[in-house]
């Protein structure tokens, strides 16, 4: 039996959420329609195919400016807690980028240690 579940998030930046999407390896589609359990459908800002050949994962920002995750997280056979702490680490690292370039700082380097913490080292030239 198809549900869709949705997921509340504090992310509002959709371009970094878009980049965070894209950055994780999933691809966005052109439709606004997530597709579930026997064709049944919820319609979403952004779709992406989160590696189902049949199924898809949307966010749908909100009333409140903040975006949601919706899904078949069940059909579809993803852990929707795994699923969102990774994107939104994906979605930090993405806000804290466009911050860093905004104010003119470049990332010297970037690494995830072994417990999948991201440490990014900036650099500014004056």
């Amino acid at each position: 039996m198809s549900c869709f579940v949705r997921i509340a998030t504090r992310i509002v930046d959709e371009p970094a959420l878009r980049e965070a999407i894209v950055a994780r390896g999933y691809r966005i589609k052109d439709s606004r329609a997530v597709r579930g359990w026997r064709e049944a459908e919820e319609t979403a800002d952004i779709v992406f195919d989160a590696g189902s050949a049949e199924y898809d994962v949307g966010a749908v920002r909100g009333g409140d400016g903040t975006f949601s995750f919706v899904a078949d997280w069940e059909m579809a056979r993803i852990d929707r807690d795994v699923f969102v702490d990774q994107l939104t680490q994906a979605y930090g690292v993405a806000r804290v980028t466009q911050a860093a370039k905004k104010a003119g700082f470049v990332i010297a380097t970037k690494k995830v240690d072994e417990n999948g913490s991201v440490k990014m080292t900036l650099r500014r030239f004056v």
